[in-house]
């Protein structure tokens, strides 16, 4: 499959996740995607569970496409958008950053209905830094399960401390309506055992679940990986390779797009669900 976002061929390999995610057959990688009326930048993005619309995070909206490619609507926000993901009955959860950095829920007709995670210093609080614009910065959703994975990661002020960057850094569980249940491989640059743990810190570039296996995927900006944990927190696999994008096929297959978050790549990495490699693809 191929997917050609038109004037940006350089950000080709994300869309192409996108398109390759909601088609689980043998020949998924035949079918090709044109999407039209794209701003300069595009961020994360989710495919609705029939693979009939893509959701994409474009500054200050989500952007809307049908599965031709075509732009159907546009849902504002208070503040930048990270990510935007479907739940059953229409609805959405999304991730907002920036001065108003929150998890919140959307209503079908694309409005804002509330927040339901802001920021803090509680650990049932995404995080806030100097900076105001990092944490949420990705988020998936396991909705049969009740169970939001946001990533939660923040810069290190720049001060006499030298503290690394970012000095935190945790994947930050919720259900569906905010409530903190927990936190998965979490780094904090203050805590007593940091240096011991420092292994853990790092900026991620996407974030994906599979349901049907109860997997966490993230892809490790500074350790340049591809790492999977179960919904306890437990590190299954780590595969070593720059991964930018992550989609999750329904029969377990991971894809990853080349690149480290901030330089792109054609290339997309298709893994098992045991995370053996498969296929590169590329999008042309």
């Amino acid at each position: 499959m191929h997917v050609m976002r038109a004037r940006y061929a350089a950000a080709a390999a994300a869309a192409a996740l996108c398109a390759l995610a909601p088609f689980g057959a043998a020949r998924a990688d035949q079918k090709t995607v044109l999407l039209d009326d794209l701003p300069d930048r595009l961020g994360q993005f989710e495919v609705s569970p029939d693979g009939g619309r893509l959701y994409f995070a474009a500054g200050s909206a989500f952007l809307v496409f049908d599965a031709e490619g075509r732009l159907v609507d546009r849902y504002g926000a208070p503040t930048a958008t990270r990510e935007l993901v479907p739940l059953p009955g229409g609805w959405f959860l999304a991730a907002l950053t920036h001065a108003r950095g929150q998890l919140a829920s959307y209503r079908p007709d694309g409005t804002l209905a509330k927040t339901l995670v802001g920021r803090g210093n509680r650990p049932q609080q995404l995080r806030a830094d100097m900076t105001g614009w990092t944490s949420p910065t990705g988020l998936a959703v396991d909705a049969a399960a009740g169970r939001a994975f946001a990533v939660d990661t923040t810069m290190a002020p720049r001060d006499d401390r030298n503290l690394p960057d970012p000095d935190w850094s945790r994947i930050a569980v919720f259900d569906l309506e905010g409530k903190y249940l927990g936190e998965i491989n979490a780094y904090s640059a203050y805590a007593a055992d940091a240096k011991d743990n420092d292994a853990r810190r790092t900026w991620y570039s996407d974030i994906e679940v599979d349901p049907a296996r109860r997997r966490v995927y993230v892809t490790s900006r500074r350790t340049r990986e591809l790492i999977a944990f179960d919904y306890d927190g437990k590190e299954l696999a780590r595969i070593a390779g720059p991964g930018n994008a992550i989609a999750v096929f329904p029969d377990g297959r991971v894809a990853v797009s080349g690149g480290d978050g901030y330089h792109g790549d054609p290339t997309i990495q298709v893994y098992d669900a045991e995370l053996k490699p498969l296929r590169a693809v590329t999008a042309q």
